[in-house]
Parts: C-alpha cells; sequence; structure tokens
C-alpha cells in the first residue's frame, strides 16, 4: 500500500513531549479545527477530563481566521501535562 506523503507539510504550532520513552496503550485523540474559537475549549477539556491516562492530542487547524489557533497553543501550554504528548499543527493551505 502507497500512502502520499501530507502535502505541503503542516506548520508545527506547538509540541510537547512527556518523554522519548515509548509506552504501551498509548490512544491518539485527532481534533480538526476551523473557526472554531467559541467552542474549542470545551472540546479540548473534554479531552483532558478523561479518565484514561495514556492520551496523545494532535489538533490540526485548517487555516482558522479567528483567534482559535492562539486559543488552542496557550490551552496546551496549561495542560501539557496531562497528556503523553499533544501537538498542534496548521495546514498551510486549506484542506
Amino acid at each position: 500500500m502507497i500512502i502520499n506523503e501530507w502535502t505541503p507539510k503542516p506548520d508545527i504550532i506547538f509540541e510537547y513531549e512527556k518523554s522519548k520513552k515509548l509506552i504501551s496503550n498509548l490512544i491518539t485523540v485527532c481534533i480538526t479545527n476551523f473557526n472554531y474559537e467559541k467552542y474549542i475549549i470545551e472540546c479540548l477539556n473534554s479531552v483532558a477530563e478523561q479518565s484514561y491516562t495514556n492520551l496523545e492530542l494532535v489538533v490540526i487547524d485548517d487555516i482558522s481566521s479567528d483567534n482559535s489557533i492562539e486559543t488552542i497553543k496557550s490551552w496546551m501550554k496549561k495542560n501539557k501535562r496531562r497528556f503523553y504528548r499533544c501537538t498542534l499543527l496548521q495546514n498551510k493551505t486549506n484542506q
């Protein structure tokens, strides 16, 4: 199976990794965002409040024109230790 590379590659706006050590049973939660500034904090808090501890969070922004990218970045800085890894990506073009 050939998988095409994501082009153009998104910008990494924020990235945090608790440890380079691999852990078992890691679950990745992916959230897409496009101008959801009014709702994104509720969504992110919902993920953070899960009882399962081995979580990775990936948020992909599709060139939002509101302030949601800064809202997400600020939230991630405050809540990063909740996750094994968290990443905020922003596409260069609307997908």
